[in-house]
This record gives C-alpha cells, sequence and structure tokens, in this order.
C-alpha cells in the first residue's frame, strides 16, 4: 500500500515522440524511493544474433531492445542504464543509441530504471554549465550520474534555464560559474540538415561533408558559405580527398565507393567482392601510395558480404582485400600522417584498436588503443586521436590516456580539423555541424 500511495502521490507524465515517459518522484514524507519507468507497447525483439553480448561479463545486454523500442535518444541511453549488465555494455548500448535512426521504430517495450538520487538531487555539476543544452550533455555524460537520475538531471537543466530566463538564480543553486579563458565554444555552421557524416578538409581548409539522409553533400568555405556540392546519392557517408584532389565517397545505400570530380560527375570506384556487393562502405582513409582502407559495417542496411568487415583497396584500384575480419562491427578508421599506424573502431564492440601498417594493405600488431568504439575520428597535429561517442568526443594521446572530453549538443558522429590555419574542429553531429575554437 505504501508504495502504491508514493506512486500515486508524486508521479507526473511527459509526452514526446509519441512516447510516454513516467517519472515517479520520490515523496520524503512518505520515505519513497524514485524511480523511472519507461513505459512502452510490447513489441517483437531483434533476432538474438542482433542483440547478443559483445562486452566479456554482459548479463544482458540487449542493445537491440533499447534502440529498436524508443523513438528518443535520451530516454534509449537510460534505457541502456537500466540494463543488467557491466558499465562496459551499458556504455556501448548508449554509443549505439547515438547513431540510430529512431524515426523508423514504431513498437515499444517497458524498462524500470532505478534513480538513487530523485529529482531534489544535487545536480549542479550539470546546471551550472551555463545552458540548457549543454546542461543535458552533462547529464548524459556524467560519470556521477547513473540510470534514472538521467532524466531528473534533464529536468533540472530545462528548470534552470526558465528560472534565468526570468532574470533569478535557479532555487537552491550557486551562481553559474564563469567559461574559463581559453574554453571550448561550439558554433554551429549555417544550414538545415538531417544526418551529417564525414567531413574532409581540403588544401585550402575547405570542409566537405555529407548529409545520409538527403542524400547529398556539401561544401562549406573558409569565406563560411555552404553550398551543396552533388545531390541524389544513396545515402553518402565517410569522404576522403586523394592527393589528386578527387573526391572519394562512401556511397553506403548502394554498397560502393565512388569518385566525384570538381564538376560533380559521379564515377563508380569498386562496388564487390567475392561477387557480392559490400553491405554499406561508412568510414576511408587513403594511405601515401593512394590506396584506400575502407571500413563495411551495416547499421540499417542488410547484410551482404558474410560478416561486417574492414577492406583494402589498391593504389592502382585493382585489387581489393579483407585486412581485417574479426571486429563486431567497424566503423571510424584513420591513419597516422607517417603512414606506420590505423587506428580502427570496432564500434560494436565498444573499442578503438591501432594497427602497424607493415607494408601496403598489410597490417599486424593489433593492439587496444581505447576502450571506447567511435563513429568517425580524426587525427590532430601532435597525433591527438578525437573518437566521437555518446553526446561527446574524446581526445586521447598517443599513448592511449584520455586527456579531454567536449561535450556536444547532438550525438557527433565524425569529426575533422579544417579552416585557414587547419586548427579549427569541425564536429558533423546528426542534424548540425558545429566548429569549435580556443
Amino acid at each position: 500500500m505504501k508504495s502504491l500511495m508514493c506512486w500515486m502521490q508524486a508521479r507526473y507524465v511527459a509526452h514526446g515522440y509519441g512516447l510516454a515517459v513516467v517519472v515517479a518522484a520520490a515523496v520524503a514524507s512518505a520515505g519513497c524511493t524514485a524511480v523511472a519507468s519507461l513505459t512502452m507497447s510490447p513489441t517483437v525483439l531483434p533476432k538474438a544474433s542482433s542483440v547478443a553480448a559483445t562486452t566479456p561479463g554482459a548479463v544482458s545486454y540487449q542493445p537491440g531492445m533499447c534502440l529498436n523500442n524508443t523513438q528518443d535518444g535520451a530516454v534509449c541511453k537510460d534505457c541502456c542504464d537500466a540494463l543488467d549488465t557491466d558499465a562496459d555494455g551499458r556504455k556501448t548500448c548508449r554509443d549505439a543509441c547515438a547513431v540510430h535512426d529512431f524515426a523508423q521504430n514504431t513498437s515499444f517495450i517497458t524498462i524500470t530504471v532505478k534513480s538513487t538520487q530523485g529529482p531534489t538531487g544535487d545536480y549542479s555539476a550539470c546546471t551550472l554549465t551555463g545552458s540548457q543544452s549543454t546542461c543535458k550533455v552533462c547529464c548524459d555524460s556524467s560519470n556521477t550520474i547513473e540510470n534514472g537520475d538521467r532524466r531528473f538531471c534533464r529536468d533540472a537543466c530545462n528548470l534552470m534555464t526558465d528560472d534565468r530566463a526570468a532574470g533569478q538564480a535557479p532555487a537552491n543553486q550557486k551562481p553559474p560559474a564563469q567559461k574559463p579563458a581559453g574554453a571550448s565554444i561550439l558554433s554551429p555552421v549555417a544550414g538545415t540538415y538531417q544526418f551529417t557524416e564525414g567531413p574532409v578538409a581540403d588544401a585550402q581548409g575547405n570542409i566537405t561533408f555529407s548529409d545520409i539522409t538527403a542524400g547529398r553533400i556539401y561544401r562549406w568555405a573558409t569565406s563560411g558559405h555552404v553550398s551543396v556540392f552533388v545531390s541524389g546519392l544513396q545515402s553518402p557517408n565517410g569522404l576522403a580527398l586523394t592527393h589528386e584532389g578527387v573526391l572519394v565517397a562512401c556511397e553506403g545505400g548502394a554498397g560502393r565507393l565512388v569518385t566525384i570530380d570538381a564538376q560533380g560527375n559521379v564515377m563508380p570506384l569498386i562496388a564487390s567482392y567475392n561477387g557480392k556487393r559490400f553491405n554499406a562502405p561508412n568510414d576511408l582513409w587513403i594511405d601515401a601510395q593512394g590506396g584506400i582502407y575502407f571500413t563495411d559495417p551495416v547499421y540499417q542496411a542488410t547484410l551482404v558480404q558474410d560478416g561486417e568487415y574492414v577492406y583494402y583497396l589498391s593504389p592502382d584500384h585493382g585489387q581489393v582485400t579483407r585486412v581485417i575480419s574479426d571486429m563486431v562491427r567497424p566503423n571510424g578508421i584513420v591513419g597516422t600522417s607517417d603512414g606506420k599506424t590505423l587506428y580502427v573502431a570496432d564500434h560494436g564492440a565498444g573499442k578503438t584498436y591501432a594497427y602497424t601498417i607493415t607494408s601496403a594493405g598489410v597490417l599486424a600488431e593489433k593492439r587496444l588503443f581505447a576502450a571506447n568504439g567511435s563513429d568517425g575520428m580524426t587525427l590532430d597535429k601532435s597525433g591527438h586521436v578525437y573518437l566521437t561517442t555518446g553526446n561527446t568526443v574524446l581526445v586521447y594521446d598517443v599513448a592511449g590516456q584520455l586527456i579531454r572530453t567536449i561535450p556536444v549538443p547532438e550525438p557527433p558522429t565524425n569529426v575533422e580539423f579544417g579552416g585557414v590555419d587547419g586548427n579549427t574542429l569541425f564536429i558533423t553531429a546528426r542534424s548540425s555541424v558545429y566548429t569549435m575554437t580556443q
């Protein structure tokens, strides 16, 4: 009876994207425990092979349960946090939320999410960040806020913003901390986009990037002007420039790599391996000889090959070789400027590995670089590796030590340095593109 009274005294319903999110707040007078229940109608889960555990020790890691049964990225992350599995498994699930197309989902399940702090918990570390969007990113990426409290934290962000708009300080909160000199500032690039990816810089610092859902490739000029470079493609994704300045694109929807000349003419480059088309080429890197390493995972596509692999296309484009065959779902890929090391993210396993390139298309000495997967990645002039995961860009030094975390308002998909001086970080993030200055 007590628990029923707690529920009836303290619940409220928030509707979004057709999904009812019911949050039961703690009632101090009744001694209740806060619980967030993500309420969805029953559905049939994906086949076991698509939701099998990829993290050692996982008890019931089923990202498909969270991905395919919600229509909201934040709710998907709450679902991941509620899974009965280890921290790596839950993190991998949250990373998967960041790249999932929720518009395709129609049926729902129910997940109970425990809360330890409740609606009145101390969320000051996030509410002092200065803006509603940044505050919510903090809630989702915090190492100290778990499970159902992430939603309470986001609700606190809303209250914080409303109070400030009225010229008042948030209740029970200190005045907002001033942004220190040299702190990162993200600025959106003008334009309306659906799902941005694959940024690549040319020699002048101009950035070319793709919009997967729109089937377009855009060009951002150093003047700040953005224009459509080519349209009518089938889910264009990762982009790279040859040493001659020819654009190479992963046309995932067509299962191939294509080249695009300066006039926007599209020509097939490679479309099959062992007589079958590729699954959905995702990302690529071109070595000094002109050979192309590219990943071929399956997200919204259909598995055509007998697995998800990494390939190498020879410099003369006459031979394609499968070079990595032991990953769950390879995605982001980049090589060092000296051509000695290749980084590849196993997005499905939530890991990023480094390989020694012994010769063109030949890899050796696989080693774990970071215990995080990534959608896309890049390197800066110091050789630091930038990974995109969750709602952050993670920066690692050459030894694989995390040295910086950059919160992003939307889940980032890929990163690249460009601009006149080559020091501006461009972050593609779903429906936006951001630039970062110091």
